[in-house]
């Protein structure tokens, strides 16, 4: 972490259980931490609070995970925030739709502390240098013409 200002991570997922496990881990790490609880949240809280991380479930009521992660892309304010997707569902279809729309990473529930720590810390690493997969993804895109 730089100086005294903590890393903010906004975990967005509809089950407060969920919130609860993932913002104890992430505040025993040091990291500060904000919730959300459905997609339409989640890209307001991001605009007025700028976080350094999303984790974002794919499984919500209206915006889901994987809209909400197209949106926050199509958007140059939130397009370079490093988002991983945190969610039960583990088919690979679903893992490739999260990296189409955006996604950096995709952990599935239930989640290893451990490797979940791992994971966000080469995402902030890669954020740092600009190397997420994430910005090769639609550096490709828009090399082809297609409209993000």
């Amino acid at each position: 972490m730089e100086g005294d200002k903590k890393i903010t991570v906004l975990v967005v997922d509809d089950d407060p259980t969920n919130v609860k496990l993932l913002d104890g881990i992430l505040v025993a790490a040091g990291f500060e931490v904000l919730a959300a609880a459905d997609g339409n949240e989640c890209t307001r809280l991001v605009k007025e609070k700028h976080p350094d991380l999303i984790l974002l479930d794919i499984v919500m009521p209206e915006l889901d995970g994987f809209q909400t992660c197209d949106v926050l892309r199509k958007d140059p304010s939130t397009a370079s925030i490093p988002i991983m997707m945190v969610t039960a569902r583990d088919s690979d279809c679903d893992i490739v739709q999260s990296l189409e729309k955006g996604a950096d990473d995709y952990v599935v529930k239930p989640v290893d502390r451990k490797d979940l720590l791992q994971k966000i810390d080469i995402l902030l690493s890669k954020a740092k240098t600009g190397k997420l997969p994430s910005h090769f993804y639609f550096k490709k895109l828009k090399s082809e013409g297609d409209k993000i």
